[in-house]
């Protein structure tokens, strides 16, 4: 079975506040954001 991309409490999330009338732009940068944040590396440690 593949794995999603979001949990199913997140996909609730965003839905609910799409119900309570957040723009679709404000909610897609705001998820977008955090998901982009979360699979992104931190950058390299470098010695001086």
């Amino acid at each position: 079975m593949k794995k999603t991309r979001f949990s199913e409490a997140q996909i609730v999330a965003v839905l609910q506040e799409g119900e309570a009338g957040l723009p679709v732009a404000q909610i897609l940068r705001i998820y977008i954001e955090a998901c982009h944040l979360q699979t992104t590396a931190p950058p390299p440690i470098t010695s001086v």
